[in-house]
């Protein structure tokens, strides 16, 4: 892939990542509004359908997350490929720094304590690092950004 599909797939799998994470807010929401319903029911059958609502949507959130990290795996991994061919050509202006700042703001925080990145790619991450690091490149954003992904994806 060249890096301009490389750029539009990283693009393309975190904004997917972003409408999980809508999604998951919008549950997270209808359980408050559960919460708050079953407070001023008292009936049995009431808070039964309550409790069964609730596992439903606890079973949605869950793999509506699986799914936000697989599309969050994916960015970091094209974004990584990306790395690579930048790094190796060794320019001033930088797409895949672009792409790694806007993953990392997105995973920054909640989402980077739900994340379990794959041992593969805690591996890539490491190997882009340390290849950032020995290549003498005039591109200092982009081994910021290389940086500051390693620390949020802990690797």
């Amino acid at each position: 892939m060249d890096k301009n599909m490389l750029y539009h797939k990283a693009s393309h799998e975190l904004m997917s990542a972003k409408q999980c994470q809508s999604q998951i807010s919008q549950k997270q929401f209808e359980l408050q509004l559960l919460d708050i319903n079953s407070r001023y029911k008292t009936d049995n059958i009431s808070a039964f359908s309550s409790i069964a609502q609730k596992q439903s949507i606890y079973s949605t959130i869950a793999n509506l997350k699986n799914i936000r990290n697989n599309y969050i795996y994916n960015a970091i991994e094209a974004s990584l490929d990306l790395c690579n061919i930048e790094l190796s050509e060794n320019n001033s202006f930088s797409m895949a720094s672009i792409a790694l700042n806007a993953i990392i703001s997105f995973i920054q925080g909640k989402i980077s304590a739900e994340l379990n990145i794959p041992f593969t790619l805690r591996v890539k991450i490491s190997q882009i690092y340390f290849n950032s690091i020995s290549i003498n490149s005039q591109n200092i954003s982009l081994k910021i950004e290389i940086q500051r992904l390693k620390a949020e994806c802990r690797c």
